[in-house]
């Protein structure tokens, strides 16, 4: 086991005191990159390119139309049938987690409305061949479900089937 970064969810240091769910969650590797990983961070509320090496991390993705995501919380990486390649991640309410009320209660949805992108969905964002090196650019990400509670877990079967 080797640990590439201690607060992998980059959650500043004051949501200790309340945050129960402030790290890093899904992880995908770049094929042509193998030492860059794809993650989602709980606590910073983004998708970032994280370099195995350094320990650095890129933004890939930060919000939703103007608002910060609620915790982006699983991922996988689709090739399209073009070429192109996209990170498709999850935002559910879990990172809103309160250490005192490790519930799933009305506080949750709540927090989405008032600190988040007012849903809980399903996006996807383009990967190009340099988007490890890009910096403070802002991706365009494409929402893809906004009708479930809690999406958690993503995968695709068959090429096709986007199973949450």
């Amino acid at each position: 086991l080797h640990v590439i970064k201690e607060r992998s969810g980059d959650a500043p240091q004051k949501d200790d005191s309340w945050r129960a769910e402030p790290g890093g969650n899904g992880l995908a590797v770049l094929s042509k990159t193998p030492r860059k990983l794809v993650m989602c961070q709980h606590g910073a509320q983004r998708v970032v390119i994280l370099d195995v090496d350094s320990g650095t991390t890129h933004a890939l993705a930060s919000e939703y139309k103007g608002k910060k995501f609620n915790g982006p919380n699983d991922i996988v990486l689709r090739s399209e049938k073009n070429g192109e390649l996209f990170a498709y991640f999850t935002d559910p309410v879990y990172a809103w987690l309160e250490k005192d009320r490790f519930e799933d209660l009305p506080y949750l949805d709540e927090r989405v409305k008032s600190h988040g992108p007012g849903l809980c969905g399903v996006y996807r964002v383009k990967l190009t061949e340099d988007a490890h090196l890009q910096t403070n650019v802002k991706n365009e990400v494409e929402l893809i479900a906004s009708d479930m509670m809690r999406p958690n877990g993503i995968k695709f079967i068959d090429d096709d089937h986007l199973i949450v």
